[in-house]
């Protein structure tokens, strides 16, 4: 295994601040698990969320040992948000399960066997918002905020997807046919274009002539 810059770890370290109760040299080994994952190409969120979860793990059991860990994750509880307290309830098996896929880069990068135990994931559906409570949120917002709503509600794009390194440019709009051409974070087939409505193609043309913004 190549040695990595120490200065590029102390640096990362400081950027993500994971916890106080970690030891600098359990920080530096999941900082070269990070840096790994980033020369691998996985996304910079992806990096984030490895980052958080093995957090979480480090502070319940000592990272070296896979049976610690994988009872740790079987017997986490989660938090009371009022009293920042462990509460009686287990966490779910979908956290539980991302623990464990975080817990597999560490052990594949360090060369420690660990069979992954299998947590079935619990499917939750979701209620969107009403119309009128998109409406009312998009009202409420200003400026880019308000565009960034506007375009979420019609098309249905995540953050990303609108705004940040991998969001929408001045050429992925096209006013003629009234179309959002986006990028696709999910790693599946491009997404065709998504239709919004005159209103919102006017503000998009005003937003990109008010900031000069070029194609």
């Amino acid at each position: 295994m190549s040695p990595i810059r120490t200065e590029l770890l102390a640096h990362d370290i400081a950027k993500v601040n994971l916890a106080k109760q970690i030891p600098i040299d359990k920080l530096l080994k999941i900082e070269k698990v990070s840096i790994y994952l980033e020369g691998k190409g996985r996304q910079p969120n992806t990096i984030d969320s490895f980052r958080r979860h093995i957090a979480v793990l480090a502070r319940n059991a000592d990272l070296d040992n896979p049976h610690e860990v994988e009872l740790a994750i079987a017997r986490l509880k989660k938090t009371d948000p009022s009293t920042k307290k462990l509460a009686n309830t287990p966490v779910s098996n979908t956290y539980k399960a991302k623990l464990c896929f975080t817990y597999r880069n560490y052990t594949k990068f360090y060369g420690m066997f660990w069979e992954v135990p299998h947590y079935i994931e619990e499917e939750r559906s979701i209620q969107p918002p009403s119309d009128e409570k998109c409406q009312m949120l998009i009202a409420s917002a200003r400026g880019a905020l308000s565009l960034m709503i506007d375009i979420s509600v019609q098309t249905g794009l995540r953050p990303i997807e609108v705004q940040g390194y991998k969001g929408l440019r001045v050429k992925d709009i096209h006013p003629d046919q009234r179309t959002i051409t986006a990028l696709s974070t999910k790693g599946c087939c491009a997404r065709p274009p998504m239709q919004i409505s005159e209103e919102l193609t006017a503000k998009l043309l005003t937003y990109i002539t008010r900031h000069n913004l070029q194609a």
